[in-house]
């Protein structure tokens, strides 16, 4: 009955002021992973301390019970002696209960401080309980946040990358129309000459006098005879030189 006053009382006080302190001045929104597992081996000790606590609160709660019973049942003895006529030993058991009194109410005092310190580490206790809950979720929340921080950072990062190959892909293709200009023009180019140099031809062509076609020789002939000049080719050599001779 000593152990919750004499030690356990003030074991348990700084427990408990160091939980509210602790509790007080932590705030779960900016905890970090070391935070949360200072905070979880904080909470392992105060928790072992309230177990103690209970285990103290129920040993007083139950010796007061006792106490309270044996003063129940000499009360109930003394009223008991008091009807059968026995007044004398009926006193002797009033006294007896009246003894108790301060030991009794000891015990009450005890088991009654014992059950609110308990029952305050308790609340306490679930407190820190539930901060280190939201520390946790926290984190998780904000682990979430740089998860997907860092897959927008590299869907950005793919975007660049692909509008750089796109531009690449748009740049090569762009010289590539470029060259197919190029060789539209210079193809367009040959046409236009060779379009040029074909009615250049034509034109030359339909102007240019028709070659002298090689006369009938029977022809040529009939026609020396109307013109009553011999056809050379009928004369003989010695025609011939008798009509050079004579030009001369």
């Amino acid at each position: 009955m000593g152990y919750f006053f004499d030690v356990g009382k003030k074991l348990f006080q700084n427990a408990r002021n160091g939980m509210k302190e602790v509790v007080a001045q932590w705030d779960p929104e900016f905890a970090t992973d070391l935070e949360i597992e200072q905070m979880e081996k904080e909470f392992d000790k105060i928790n072992a301390e309230v177990t103690r606590a209970k285990r103290e609160m129920e040993r007083e709660v139950r010796e007061y019970r006792e106490i309270r019973f044996t003063y129940d049942q000499i009360l109930a003895s003394a009223k008991l002696l008091q009807e059968q006529g026995k007044t004398d030993k009926a006193m002797i058991q009033v006294e007896r209960a009246e003894a108790m009194v301060p030991d009794m109410e000891k015990e009450k005092a005890e088991a009654d401080e014992a059950t609110e310190y308990f029952v305050e580490m308790q609340k306490e206790l679930n407190e820190f309980a539930r901060k280190i809950a939201e520390g946790k979720q926290m984190i998780e929340k904000k682990r979430c946040q740089a998860e997907m921080a860092k897959l927008k950072a590299v869907r950005e990062d793919r975007k660049v990358e692909n509008a750089k190959v796109l531009a690449g892909l748009k740049e090569r293709t762009s010289g590539m129309a470029s060259l197919a200009q190029i060789y539209d023009k210079q193809r367009d180019q040959a046409e236009q000459r060779a379009d040029a140099n074909k009615r250049k031809a034509e034109i030359f062509t339909s102007v240019a006098p028709s070659p002298a076609k090689e006369e009938d020789p029977e022809i040529a002939a009939a026609m020396a005879a109307a013109k009553g000049t011999p056809s050379v080719s009928s004369e003989t050599f010695e025609e011939k030189m008798a009509r050079l001779t004579k030009q001369g």
